[in-house]
């Protein structure tokens, strides 16, 4: 428990420090350069060698010399040659670089993730990383140890949400796991990530939702589907009779469509509520954010 405690502490201190590092710029033999500089002392940390030195984002910074760019560590120390056109801050463990038209990733050591060949890149989310490898599309995934995904030939993907995401195939969207495994087969013209356990679909202009098992516990019978409330726990539904209502994202139906409009949730004294519309210019009563009818602003509950 020591060794954890210790650790923990060393890499808070590590973290601050870093925090503390600020560009500074000085004169030098060849003229203004660039620096680092504790903000607090004003204690020089690192020569004035850089043509530019970005502020710190976490334990590392973006230097620059002549046109190339590379990364610095909280303790001055370069982690990367000056090779990269183009250097985004790290983001969950891994920093985006680019070489000419090629993207890539480098870890926090510095050690480039793959080699700098993908023509687009999504950043990692869930341990995976989306990755083009042509403008023709040819796309899949990238863990954390670099390794690519056999399955290297979609025409495009989401990024991993619940261990699950949204590919395309010959213009068709289905889903799969971190497995890799097609848990839902590519059948539908468009696709969400999932959110809340489920994912929002489209097949033929008709949208719908489905489970993580691929069941579509909303059935595609409707002119407008989009997630709802707080957290968007809620989903509320157009039909082809332009009514409104509201289900749960387990598909047990929450208000019956029969509104004309439903109003976003709104804070009114620390409380959530939403106004419920008979035509789109009355209220007809409100609900709290458990899609209960309650009593507010002169407004009473029909009766069921």
């Amino acid at each position: 428990m020591k060794i954890v405690i210790i650790s923990l502490v060393i890499a808070s201190l590590s973290c601050t420090y870093a925090q503390d590092l600020i560009p500074d710029e000085r004169m030098t033999m060849e003229g203004k350069k660039w620096g680092y500089k504790n903000r607090y002392t004003g204690e020089k940390v690192t020569k004035a060698i850089y043509d530019v030195a970005y502020e710190f984002k976490g334990n590392f910074a973006i230097v620059k010399k002549g046109d190339k760019l590379a990364y610095i560590n909280s303790k001055g120390k370069e982690i990367t040659p000056f090779k990269y056109d183009k250097a985004e801050d790290f983001i969950n463990g891994f920093a985006k670089v680019q070489v000419l038209d090629k993207l890539g990733f480098i870890d926090s050591t510095g050690k480039e993730l793959t080699d700098i060949k993908f023509m687009r890149l999504n950043n990692f989310k869930e341990g995976f990383a989306t990755a083009s490898l042509d403008d023709l599309g040819r796309t899949g995934f990238i863990d954390s140890k670099g390794k690519m995904s056999s399955r290297f030939y979609f025409d495009n993907a989401g990024s991993y949400n619940e261990g699950m995401v949204w590919v395309e195939l010959r213009g068709k969207v289905g889903f799969l796991n971190k497995m890799g495994d097609e848990i839902i087969k590519p059948n539908y013209d468009w696709g969400t990530d999932f959110v809340k356990g489920y994912a929002i679909v489209m097949k033929k202009n008709k949208y719908g939702c489905v489970d993580r098992m691929g069941k579509e516990f909303i059935p595609l019978n409707y002119n407008l589907i989009k997630r709802y409330g707080p957290d968007s726990a809620y989903i509320i539904t157009l039909n082809k009779d332009l009514k409104y209502g509201i289900y749960g994202n387990n598909g047990k139906p929450l208000l019956p469509e029969l509104f004309a409009k439903i109003s976003d949730y709104q804070n009114y004294g620390g409380k959530l509520y939403a106004a419920v519309y008979r035509t789109v210019d009355e209220i007809f009563f409100y609900i709290d954010d458990k899609v209960k009818c309650v009593e507010f602003d002169g407004k009473v509950c029909p009766e069921e």
